[in-house]
């Protein structure tokens, strides 16, 4: 055989059994697309995008089959250009869902904001309203964990760690709701228009009174945290006042720490009081007697539990909070027990505001 044509045969055999040789690398689109799987997974694709990432994995999927498939073909027989479109396709897709995963996740860390904003609003509004009332009950160690989740909160919203941001913020929002949920039942009284309507009332024909004999009269109003004294249907001066550390409530028995509710007199006058001086006022009147047994009848009360009494009106402080009492600065206190006689009517009531200070903070705490 010539020579010649042999060597041409040798070579054909060789190309045909090694497949040329030399194995010529994939196109530099695969392994881009395959580092942009590996990102898109680490960004949250699944979670940010579910659809989309398993649209563009279902692509990678056929891709990287047609890859597979023209590996297998010999050499010269590879479509490269085919795979090579393939994977930019993939790319293009990739590329898109990564624009849909960063928009989503700047929404999602939007919306986490605002329920951060929210809960700080809601948290300022109780705050500024356990501030204003004095009361104990609204700082509670509750408030003191939804501001720490709220610390947290930033934290992780900062980090991009939004899964943990939303626990948090979950957490803070049930905390913060068992919060007013203890507290609304209390504070929605003072919200109530009817019931605001009878104090305005009770006040109105207590002024009325005051005016047609002349007389003095004293009227708490408990949101306001206030005490005027009335001459004349006149009002005269008023004090900043402390309550009870129960005060919003209206007192039904020995103990409760509430501040009374309704009309009494000034039955004693007490120069040398526990707390300066003192008005005592007669607590239980017929109304609280009535209230008290209605609340044993209806097993609000057992019947081991007293009525109580020594309800007064006395210095100490008015940032005070007492077990019952209405309590004043001592140098208020001096001039109301010169001023006040006995038998001077007492008006205990909740607000005469029907835009009180509690009502509007219900309403934000909505």
């Amino acid at each position: 055989m010539n020579p010649r044509i042999l060597t041409i045969i040798l070579l054909l055999v060789t190309i045909a059994t090694c497949g040329g040789c030399t194995d010529q690398p994939a196109p530099p689109e695969v392994p881009l697309a395959l580092r942009q799987e590996q990102d898109l997974r680490g960004a949250g694709a699944s979670t940010y995008t579910p659809a989309a990432y398993a649209a563009y994995t279902a692509q990678l999927a056929t891709a990287n089959a047609l890859w597979q498939q023209e590996q297998k073909r010999m050499r010269w027989l590879r479509d490269d250009a085919a795979v090579a479109i393939a994977f930019r396709q993939v790319l293009t897709s990739g590329q898109q869902l990564a624009a849909k995963i960063e928009t989503s996740r700047l929404a999602e860390r939007n919306h986490l904001a605002q329920r951060r904003q929210t809960l700080q609003t809601r948290l300022t509004v109780l705050r500024d309203l356990s501030a204003a009332l004095k009361d104990r009950r609204l700082a509670s160690r509750r408030l003191v964990q939804v501001e720490i989740k709220l610390s947290e909160i930033d934290r992780l919203i900062a980090a991009g760690q939004t899964a943990d941001a939303r626990l948090r913020i979950d957490a803070a929002e049930a905390e913060l709701q068992g919060v007013v949920a203890v507290q609304k039942p209390v504070l929605e009284r003072f919200s109530d228009p009817k019931l605001i309507n009878r104090w305005i009332s009770q006040a109105n024909d207590a002024i009325a009174t005051s005016r047609r004999s002349g007389s003095y009269l004293i009227v708490v109003r408990k949101v306001e945290r206030s005490l005027t004294v009335y001459r004349s249907g006149k009002k005269t001066i008023q004090y900043a006042a402390g309550l009870g550390s129960n005060g919003l409530s209206d007192k039904l028995h020995a103990g409760d720490k509430a501040t009374p509710e309704g009309s009494y007199r000034v039955e004693r006058k007490l120069p040398n009081s526990k707390y300066y001086r003192a008005l005592l006022i007669d607590y239980p009147n017929t109304a609280d007697r009535q209230n008290f047994r209605d609340a044993q009848r209806a097993g609000i009360l057992n019947n081991r539990a007293g009525i109580g009494g020594l309800i007064e009106i006395h210095g100490g402080g008015s940032l005070g909070i007492t077990d019952g009492c209405v309590a004043l600065d001592n140098k208020d206190m001096a001039l109301l027990y010169e001023q006040i006689p006995l038998g001077t009517p007492v008006l205990i009531i909740g607000t005469t505001d029907h835009d009180n200070l509690i009502s509007s903070a219900l309403k934000q705490l909505q």
